[in-house]
């Protein structure tokens, strides 16, 4: 994938006040997405679940359903060290009533590989608006 991503842009947050991630940066909408479509592709370290950083907030567990050559193996990605602008989407919690993209595998017509995408919802997302997403129960759950 290209970088800089020219779909979205990484901006520090610095207000409201109120935001959970004032101080920190977010992921915000370069340009009109379209609804459905793929956003960013989320780069990092691919690494056993298990050995993953347990610190890091910015490992991604993937399906072993959907690696076909090793269904039970668990893996993950981990973008705390290296990564790239779908590192920064946050959480939707204590911004909006729901997140407007979401996490979603894909299969590369050209590569075969597949990989993690952030995908828009049934909704476009209109230019400068912060890209929000769930992280989960886990994740809220380790907290």
């Amino acid at each position: 994938p290209p970088s800089p991503n020219p779909l979205v842009r990484i901006r520090p947050i610095t207000q409201p006040l109120s935001h959970p991630a004032c101080g920190q940066c977010g992921l915000f909408a370069a340009r009109r997405l379209p609804p459905r479509s793929l956003v960013a592709v989320y780069m990092g370290r691919v690494t056993d679940y298990d050995r993953a950083c347990p610190s890091s907030d910015y490992v991604l567990g993937l399906d072993p359903r959907d690696f076909t050559p090793a269904p039970n193996r668990r893996l993950a990605i981990d973008a705390d060290a290296r990564g790239n602008e779908a590192r920064f989407v946050n959480d939707y919690r204590g911004i909006a009533s729901v997140p407007n993209v979401e996490f979603a595998d894909f299969l590369h017509e050209s590569t075969g590989f597949v990989y993690m995408g952030i995908w828009t919802l049934a909704d476009p997302i209109q230019p400068q608006a912060e890209l929000l997403i769930n992280y989960g129960k886990r994740f809220w759950s380790s907290r």
